[in-house]
């Protein structure tokens, strides 16, 4: 090679159709157990997140994050760089939308530049199935959504196989025609569990597991009298569940402990370090947390080293298809 000329390198571009093909879900699922127990053992580093606020107005909520990982047991170093914008649903985009860089971390080159919504969206529900999974009373027969979307989409395919003995499924949403969809969708390979779609949150009362995914930001469970024993999950924090129903809870489940504590505490105004807690990679060495009686809230807040794990394993399986050299 002569003096001055770089080598050439292939960088992929994988969009977000080439990564739904080449994750693996059963593979993928491992990982996200795996890298949950080191996170709690302390053999895997998270990274903070760096939130930076966009626009004027106090009362939206819209940020873009820059989320940096590494992983030098599996040979990757990368960054999750996501938008989180509610007001999309309006325009016909997704409220939040993302890219994963992916570096090889002896010599920085990315390997890969690939669509991070899909791979956020999955990590999310399975995380939120997970939680409610190792939270949750196995013996669980009613269950209510509130947001038909894809994070509680993933949610309940990772969740319904798992709980053999529910009857019945709730369904919330604005959209009735869309809520209406998501259930049927779920009522014709889930027989004989019944998908209703609910009017009144009433059904929360009755609910043993409720997972909550929306870009509302209104107390949902504020004023709503949980079921003993019955098992929360909120994929958004606090910023649609509320905080008063909080004097019901008696345990609190989160992916990290410290950077729920950060991302939380602040905004929600509530001392969380009052509440006894779990990380979930402690709840998936145990089998479950399950304790009678006990109301359980699972508020994981998304890491960036799961996201990058889950965009090497796509790397790792996708067609060589879309390549570049970003040096030329």
């Amino acid at each position: 090679m002569e003096i001055g000329v770089l080598p050439v390198m292939a960088t992929r571009h994988i969009n977000r159709s080439a990564v739904r093909k080449a994750m693996i879900h059963d593979i993928a699922i491992e990982i996200l157990e795996e890298i949950y127990a080191g996170i709690s053992d302390g053999s895997i580093e998270n990274h903070p997140k760096f939130s930076l606020r966009l626009g004027q107005d106090p009362h939206k909520l819209q940020f873009i994050n820059s989320m940096p990982a590494y992983l030098p047991l599996k040979g990757y170093v990368g960054i999750k760089w996501a938008s989180v914008s509610p007001d999309n649903s309006t325009r016909g985009m997704p409220a939040a939308m993302g890219m994963i860089v992916l570096n090889d971390p002896d010599n920085g080159y990315p390997l890969a530049v690939m669509d991070g919504g899909y791979i956020n969206s999955w990590r999310t529900g399975i995380t939120t199935g997970m939680c409610a999974y190792y939270a949750a009373d196995r013996n669980s027969r009613v269950l209510t959504v509130i947001g038909p979307g894809e994070n509680n989409f993933h949610a309940l395919e990772y969740l319904l196989p798992r709980m053999p003995r529910l009857t019945t499924v709730h369904v919330i949403g604005r959209n009735r025609e869309r809520t209406r969809r998501f259930a049927r969708q779920f009522a014709e390979r889930y027989r004989p569990i019944a998908f209703p779609v609910a009017d009144s949150p009433a059904v929360l009362s009755s609910s043993d597991i409720i997972l909550v995914s929306t870009s509302s930001r209104q107390g949902l469970l504020d004023g709503v009298r949980l079921k003993e024993g019955a098992c929360v999950v909120g994929a958004n924090g606090f910023l649609d569940l509320g905080t008063r129903f909080l004097g019901q809870i008696d345990l609190i489940l989160y992916d990290q402990r410290r950077a729920a504590l950060k991302r939380l505490g602040e905004p929600s105004s509530v001392d969380l370090s009052l509440f006894d807690s779990v990380e979930l990679g402690e709840a998936i060495a145990q089998g479950g947390i399950r304790r009678r009686k006990q109301r359980v809230l699972a508020v994981p807040v998304g890491l960036a080293v799961i996201d990058l794990a889950i965009a090497a394993h796509v790397y790792e399986h996708a067609a060589n298809e879309h390549v570049f050299d970003y040096q030329s």
